[in-house]
């Protein structure tokens, strides 16, 4: 989501093909994307799932950091692995010029099996893939 906001605030269109929970965190998610001229339109928000959250802690001394994250198998049923081949939206990603992929959200099914689909019809469609 970093990446999309600097990308839009570039004033380049970007949008985001991605689930977040039906929670407070999932609407700050979307509504800060907004705010940056994200295009949420694909995010989908899915009811009984919790948005996927990840913290970062720096060390004082060293600036070494520490993830943390709210997610499987610490959390059931987080958003980042709530993403299914339905929700993707190909003609969309054909529309694109670059399309860029969360290693993160590999990690997990239904993600797993849905962005590799939306990765091999961006290569098929001819858009760059980061």
């Amino acid at each position: 989501m970093n990446t999309l906001v600097g990308v839009a605030r570039l004033d380049v269109s970007a949008g985001a093909i991605t689930a977040v929970g039906d929670d407070p965190f999932g609407q700050f998610l979307i509504r800060e994307l907004e705010k940056n001229n994200v295009d949420t339109s694909r995010v989908k928000v899915k009811k009984g799932v919790r948005t996927t959250i990840s913290f970062v802690a720096n060390e004082p001394v060293s600036g070494e950091r520490t993830f943390i994250f709210y997610r499987r198998p610490w959390v059931r049923n987080t958003s980042d692995s709530a993403l299914t081949p339905q929700d993707i939206d190909y003609e969309y990603i054909s529309k694109s010029r670059i399309f860029r992929v969360s290693g993160f959200a590999l990690s997990q099914n239904p993600s797993r099996k849905a962005i590799l689909g939306a990765v091999e019809y961006a290569e098929k469609s001819g858009v760059s893939l980061i």
